[in-house]
């Protein structure tokens, strides 16, 4: 009766576009949560799912380290031998990777508000189904048709544009639409950051043999074992991968090999912010993203900014002005708009006067992400244009300063 129960969970899990697993002080002592949340991460990883994990009375710290209640139940399962190693360490892997996500902290202090908590909560869930879909449908339909997916060739299909245009949701959602075709997935995040992480590529190399498995899998001692055993796990395979953010010297054949190893019908989506990023993988298809339309970008703007499509009557005006005031990167659209959230009218105002002198110090913060990401040599010419053109009129310096894409870099 149990596994019965449980395979509806795991169904119900599956079918979801967003878990949230409710870790309590007892959660770890409970078997049947914890093979729920290694479910949810293996939906994470496999079709992009996401986790919204909300800590009742305990430390997230708690949680990732297995300390305090949490190690006292992991030492119970080890003590009563009752499940494997394997298991186990599947169990501890969930948690930490489920623990290290954005959530939501309900403690003793804030006991007497949890009609507000769970206001707050609703209202986040609500705002991230919003915010997925918003213009991101038309660039899902134009790359679908790209991918090909009915074709038996072995494709290879690149995104790429500056950062914040939305590359990762885009692939994020193709991902969830086609990933029940393949016999094995894997979506392999931020690869720039985490290959110049230590060991950084035979991490990658063990996250994609564990997600086209489908479980958990040992350690690799080394990059050429890795390649070694993904060529001979998955060999002719029809497999999806997606690398998510490469940057041009990013090197695939430590992690894939020479891509000879694929089955028919495989697919790899890379993501990547300069064009000629990997152009020696001899990439099919390419699709380039741009900043979002006047339209899409109003909706985005109020979605994260009043969890709602249209804007309340006294910010209407307001809004209007902001968005045409920022550009419509859906990056920076999300910054401001969430930084505007429940703020005051005076602080819109405010917020909107220095928009068209500069934006506020948490924006730009953000808004570096897409300005480090370009090429030193585009650097070098904002910058110029940032100094050189003090005082002059805005049509000038676009006149003056317009290059060839092939000379930026």
């Amino acid at each position: 009766m149990g596994e019965m129960i449980m395979s509806h969970l795991f169904l119900a899990i599956e079918q979801s576009k967003i878990s949230i697993p409710i870790l309590s002080k007892r959660y770890a002592s409970n078997r049947w949560c914890l093979r729920e949340l290694t479910q949810m991460v293996e939906c994470r990883k496999r079709k992009g799912q996401i986790i919204v994990p909300i800590f009742y009375h305990v430390k997230p710290s708690e949680v990732r380290d297995q300390t305090g209640c949490y190690g006292e139940a992991f030492l119970s399962h080890e003590n009563e031998k009752r499940y494997d190693d394997e298991t186990i360490r599947e169990w501890r892997a969930a948690l930490q990777e489920v623990a290290s996500l954005q959530g939501f902290n309900l403690t003793a202090n804030s006991y007497c508000r949890k009609g507000e908590f769970v206001r707050e909560v609703a209202a986040y869930v609500l705002t991230e189904l919003k915010r997925n879909f918003v213009g991101i449908e038309p660039h899902v339909e134009k790359f679908m048709k790209l991918l090909n997916v009915e074709s038996s060739e072995v494709c290879v299909v690149r995104i790429h544009g500056i950062g914040g245009t939305g590359k990762t949701t885009i692939a994020m959602s193709v991902y969830k639409r086609i990933f029940h075709l393949f016999d094995g997935c894997s979506f392999l995040e931020s690869v720039r950051e985490n290959a110049k992480k230590p060991g950084g590529l035979v991490n990658l190399q063990g996250q994609l043999i564990s997600d086209l498995l489908g479980a958990m899998h040992r350690q690799i001692p080394s990059v050429d074992d890795g390649m070694k055993s993904i060529r001979s796990r998955f060999f002719h395979k029809k497999v999806l991968i997606i690398l998510d953010d490469i940057e041009p010297t990013f090197r695939l054949e430590p992690i894939l090999g020479i891509l000879d190893w694929l089955g028919s019908g495989s697919r790899i989506i890379i993501t990547a912010r300069n064009e000629q990023a990997l152009d020696e993988l001899k990439v099919f298809q390419k699709y380039e993203v741009g900043g979002m339309q006047a339209d899409e970008a109003r909706v985005l703007f109020h979605v994260c900014a009043f969890k709602e499509k249209h804007a309340p009557d006294d910010l209407a005006t307001l809004s209007e002005e902001i968005v045409s005031t920022i550009d419509w990167l859906p990056l920076t659209i999300e910054v401001v708009a969430s930084y505007l959230s429940s703020k005051r009218v005076d602080v819109w105002e405010e917020i909107l006067v220095e928009l068209k002198r500069v934006p506020p110090r948490e924006v730009q913060k953000q808004l570096m992400v897409v300005i480090n990401a370009l090429p030193y040599k585009q650097i070098q010419v904002f910058l110029d244009i940032a100094c050189f053109f003090i005082g002059e009129d805005e049509s000038v310096a676009c006149y003056l300063t317009v290059i060839p894409q092939a000379d930026w870099n």
